[in-house]
């Protein structure tokens, strides 16, 4: 029997479940093709639940769960309303084909209609064509406002999570900052350091390679000098 679960995020039992699947999401090619960091493990569910434009729903069959839905509520200005982002949804390998995906779906949409919503949204990779035909199937399609102007795409910009902002500071002390900052990155930790002093960050390159980081940016042809770091798993 299948039954769809709205996901409690401070039930044991929710929280392994959920990890679980999101995981085995992460790990499919359609989610990456690896799991997700040790820190966002670690903080997901206690992040999720401070945040009641965040809910999920749990399908479990007999009992077992296989599949899960992620969402966040956000505003469309056009029409003035709540919408629903179907941030994720998952169904495990085995299960699939079932129609899982539509029962969960089906909550999303009465959680949506509860809120006043005016849509759902979701995105979908373009090679995802199993994912593609249970959207369209649901009654999702493309979004476009004018057809000549071609479909919507999904855009997106990765942030550092911490920054780093010596503008005015001078040697020694900036470089020991740097320094500090780097060596206490957690892994999966993205670093913007932001710099008008050349010596400041003059051994940021060699420190991150010693550090086994990986230097994702770096713009020195003008000041401020601005470096991206991240930290590996």
């Amino acid at each position: 029997m299948l039954e769809i679960v709205r996901v409690d995020y401070h039930n044991p039992s929710h929280r392994d479940a959920l990890l679980t699947l999101l995981n085995h999401y992460a790990c499919d090619p359609m989610g990456g093709g690896e799991p997700l960091p040790a820190q966002t493990q670690a903080t997901l569910l206690d992040e999720m639940a401070k945040r009641p434009q965040v809910f999920s729903f749990l399908a479990y069959l007999n009992d077992q769960p296989v599949g899960l839905v992620n969402c966040v509520e956000g505003f469309s200005t056009f029409a003035a309303k709540p919408l629903i982002n179907v941030h994720d949804i998952a169904v495990l390998d085995g299960y699939r084909g079932q129609g899982i995906a539509q029962k969960l779906l089906a909550a999303v949409e009465a959680e949506a209609v509860q809120r006043g919503c005016c849509k759902l949204t979701l995105e979908v990779l373009q090679g995802n064509e199993p994912g593609q035909l249970a959207y369209r199937k649901y009654g999702f399609e493309p979004y476009q406002l004018d057809a000549s102007m071609g479909k919507a795409e999904f855009w997106q910009k990765v942030l550092p999570s911490k920054q780093l902002d010596t503008l005015g500071l001078r040697c020694p002390e900036p470089v020991m900052m740097v320094r500090v900052a780097i060596r206490n990155m957690a892994p999966g930790d993205m670093l913007e350091v932001i710099a008008d002093d050349p010596a400041t960050t003059r051994d940021i390159p060699s420190f991150c390679r010693f550090m086994d980081h990986e230097l994702v940016a770096a713009e020195t042809a003008t000041t401020p000098y601005r470096y991206v770091i991240r930290k590996g798993s």
